[in-house]
């Protein structure tokens, strides 16, 4: 995990050459590289989707307090054209 987030990525790398090799070494470098591109898009896909969520809240939203404006405008309308009848 500590290779996918680049934390401490370089104490990592000087143990994974010590004791393996530089043969390991190429998959630790493919292990950041891939891990990193990996979480960068998961991370802009998130962003996205909870910006998609609150888009479309906003949207239902604005849509009920325009139909709600519109139900009151036509019953305002309604109540100024009736005659008033007084006996």
């Amino acid at each position: 995990m500590q290779c996918l987030v680049s934390a401490a990525v370089l104490a990592l790398r000087v143990k994974i050459l010590r004791t393996n090799g530089l043969s390991h070494m190429l998959f630790f470098i493919g292990v950041i590289f891939l891990g990193s591109f990996y979480l960068v898009n998961l991370m802009f896909y998130l962003v996205n989707l909870i910006l998609a969520i609150v888009a479309m809240s906003y949207d239902d939203c604005q849509k009920r307090e325009r139909a709600l404006a519109e139900a009151e405008i036509s019953a305002a309308l309604v109540t100024m054209t009736r005659p008033n009848v007084t006996d």
